[in-house]
């Protein structure tokens, strides 16, 4: 937001641009930038109308940080001139991720990742492990961590975990690099899984059959497929 008189400013509403817009699980501290090009740390509505400069701020940026100020003058030489938008760019990316044919939007993992809980988590790697053809194995799975790895000489490794007292989980562990071939029979292409990949398929397509889906998963994602009493079998 530029330009915009401070009294207008909902702290909350900035907030939630964060949460529902970005990608954060929460925000802790809010950064304004007055005219000046000072930056200010602000915490509730009284912060931004009290700056220095009474008219207009710019709200640049934000963080989910923690920080021992308090309505404090921030230094712009500081660290925060180094924020890496790009990484915001990918957080507000994984909100808009669409299941398509290929899973395109589902290629990549990265650091920057965070999920509401491990249901969110499974989703996605499962998704991720589909789109690149890996069959990922559980390594570790409880309450508070879920764990991936690949096939026995493969580096990939992927652990999400909680955010400390915070809700929600966040990456911790990323090597993302495979030397493995692709796999034909994939244990993340579980029934929840296919379920989310076919729905679309056969909510915009009265004759998408089960013919149709063994042909998708073979053509997309190179996964044999069986038949047997009407059902679809990998493996």
């Amino acid at each position: 937001m530029r330009a915009v008189d401070s009294d207008l400013i909902s702290l909350k509403d900035i907030e939630e641009e964060f949460i529902n817009n970005c990608g954060f699980v929460k925000v802790k501290q809010l950064l304004v930038k007055g005219p000046s090009g000072k930056l200010y740390l602000v915490e509730g509505d009284e912060g931004i109308r009290t700056l220095h400069e009474p008219y207009y701020v710019e709200c640049e940026y934000g963080t989910d940080a923690e920080s021992e100020s308090d309505n404090s003058l921030v230094d712009p030489g500081s660290d925060i001139d180094d924020y890496n938008f790009d990484e915001l760019e990918r957080i507000k990316m994984q909100k808009s991720m669409k299941v398509n044919d290929n899973l395109s939007h589902y290629k990549e993992l990265h650091m920057s990742m965070t999920f509401k809980d491990l249901d969110e988590t499974r989703k996605i790697v499962n998704l991720f492990a589909l789109a690149n053809k890996k069959s990922l194995i559980v390594d570790k799975s409880d309450t508070k961590r879920l764990r991936y790895k690949c096939i026995v000489g493969c580096p990939f490794a992927h652990l999400i975990s909680l955010v400390g007292k915070d809700p929600g989980f966040k990456v911790k562990t990323l090597k993302i690099k495979h030397n493995c071939e692709s796999a034909f029979v994939n244990l993340r292409a579980t029934i929840s899984t296919l379920a989310q990949y076919f729905k679309s398929k056969i909510q915009n397509n009265s004759k998408y059959k089960l013919k149709d889906m063994r042909q998708d998963l073979r053509d997309h994602f190179n996964l044999s497929t069986n038949s047997g009493d009407g059902r679809l079998f990998l493996g």
